[in-house]
């Protein structure tokens, strides 16, 4: 199967009217029928997902080096290099679109956050001039708490909107499958009933009407018979040939004069 995408089985009809056709005002009815497919996301995971997770997470490294020294921030650089680089590389894997999916989201995210990383380290590097080693220390743990606890707060507040955004389209989706398959299953029961009840025993007849699965009498030879005290029917199952049972119709009182029995290759009788 394709390892990219994966298809739902149902189709939504949607009914709605449209002017845009024609020159006129005159609304025309239109049917749209809408087929749903979803992207499988082990590749994203673990290709783009994980690497961001890992150059973030590589990002507090910067925190066992003095707030004061210059390799802090070539470190972080770097970070915010590779970044831009492996998001020109996981551009070329995505559909060129005008809105942000949530992959671009979190992206975009790890790129803003190492930027104020970077500048909360040019800061602390600046304010040397002005303060002591100590108390530049003091300032630097107060951002680094911040940030890390932006970091987290992201985290939580992002799975929370892809719990309320995606998921619920997923389970929507999920939902109409499982009705697909239902209405299917009750189908296939109904159509099992009715050649059940019609006594077709699959196809074994010919005269079976295609649009509701009966047989017409006028092209079945076994209903072709004369209504009497017993009439033929069909076989079923594993029955052989056709079945001479008791006729629910026919009336003994009725019959006012029974037709002599036919003798050699004597037609009957059939008045003008």
């Amino acid at each position: 199967g394709n390892q990219e995408w994966s298809a739902y089985r149902h189709v939504d009809f949607i009914r709605d009217y449209n002017t845009l056709e024609t020159v006129s005002m005159t609304k025309h009815p239109i049917l749209v029928a809408a087929a749903h497919i979803k992207r499988k996301l082990g590749f994203y995971i673990w290709n783009v997902v994980i690497i961001v997770v890992l150059i973030l997470a590589l990002s507090f490294t910067t925190l066992a080096i003095s707030p004061v020294s210059d390799g802090r921030l070539g470190v972080t650089m770097t970070l915010f290099l590779t970044s831009i680089a492996f998001k020109l590389v996981v551009k070329t894997t995505l559909p060129s679109i005008s809105y942000l999916t949530y992959l671009d989201m979190y992206v975009v995210f790890a790129l803003a956050y190492l930027t104020l990383q970077a500048a909360e380290i040019a800061i602390m590097i600046h304010l040397k001039k002005y303060k002591t080693p100590s108390k530049i220390e003091v300032y630097d743990e107060i951002a680094q708490g911040c940030l890390i606890g932006l970091l987290i707060i992201f985290h939580l507040a992002f799975i929370i909107y892809i719990q309320v955004t995606a998921f619920s389209r997923q389970r929507t989706m999920s939902d109409k499958e499982l009705d697909f398959e239902i209405a299917k299953i009750n189908l296939n029961q109904k159509a099992a009933e009715s050649k059940t009840n019609t006594g077709l025993g699959g196809a074994q007849l010919s005269g079976i009407d295609a649009r509701n699965g009966k047989v017409r009498p006028d092209e079945n030879p076994l209903f072709n018979q004369p209504p009497g005290p017993t009439i033929l029917q069909p076989p079923v199952g594993n029955q052989q040939g056709p079945i001479e049972v008791t006729n629910p119709l026919f009336n003994p009182t009725q019959v006012t004069n029974p037709a002599p029995p036919l003798v050699g290759n004597q037609q009957p009788f059939r008045p003008q």
